[in-house]
C-alpha cells in the first residue's frame, strides 16, 4: 500500500468519523437530553427571577452555536491538512505541465470547463475534485493517462502478483473462506 491510497483511505475514515459527530451532537436524543434540555432548564430558572426571556434563551442558543461551529472547524482543519498531503505533488506537476505549454490559468479554465478558482486552488494549496481533476487532465492532453490509470495491474509483494495472475481472466471477486 503506498502513501497516497494510505493518506486518502485515513481522509475517508476522518470524514465520516466527524460528521457522524455533528451529526449526533445536533441530531441525537443524547445531546438533546443531556446538553440543551440542562441548558435550557438553568435559562427556564432564571427567566423566572429575573423575567427577561430572549436575552437568555439567545445566549443559550447561541452557546450550543458555538459547540457546534467548534466542531465543523475542527473537521474543516482536518480535512484541509488531508486533503493538501494527497494532491501536493500533483498539483506541482500539474503547473509546471501547464507552464511548459505557456498556458495560462484562464487558458485552462476555458479548455476544460473547470472554474478558474478551483485552479488557483489546486496549484495553490492542492485542494480539487476527482471530476475536476480528470477534466484538468484531459484538457491538458493526458487523455491515455486518465483511461490507462487501471490498465496495468499493480503490486508490491510476490504474493500479490501470484494473486493477480492466479485471477486474471475471472469476472467476479469472492471473500476468502477462512
Amino acid at each position: 500500500m503506498d502513501k497516497t491510497s494510505s493518506v486518502i483511505e485515513i481522509a475517508e475514515n476522518v470524514y465520516g468519523l466527524f460528521n457522524s459527530l455533528i451529526c449526533m451532537v445536533k441530531d441525537t436524543s443524547l445531546a438533546a437530553n443531556i446538553t440543551v434540555t440542562e441548558m435550557f432548564m438553568q435559562t427556564q430558572r432564571i427567566v423566572a427571577r429575573t423575567y427577561e426571556p430572549l436575552i437568555l434563551y439567545l445566549e443559550v442558543g447561541f452557546i450550543y452555536l458555538m459547540f457546534c461551529t467548534v466542531l465543523t472547524k475542527v473537521q474543516a482543519y482536518g480535512e484541509k491538512k488531508l486533503n493538501q498531503k494527497g494532491f501536493r505533488k500533483e498539483a506541482h506537476d500539474f503547473r509546471k505541465r501547464r507552464i511548459e505549454k505557456n498556458l495560462t490559468r484562464e487558458q485552462v479554465a476555458e479548455r476544460s470547463n473547470v472554474a478558474l478558482s478551483n485552479i488557483v486552488r489546486f496549484e495553490q494549496k492542492g485542494l480539487i475534485s476527482l471530476k475536476n481533476l480528470i477534466a484538468l487532465a484531459m484538457a491538458m492532453d493526458y487523455t491515455s493517462e486518465v483511461k490507462n490509470i487501471f490498465s496495468q495491474p499493480k503490486y508490491s509483494t510476490m504474493e500479490e502478483l501470484t494473486q493477480i495472475r492466479k485471477n486474471t481472466g475471472k469476472s467476479r471477486a469472492y471473500k476468502k473462506k477462512i
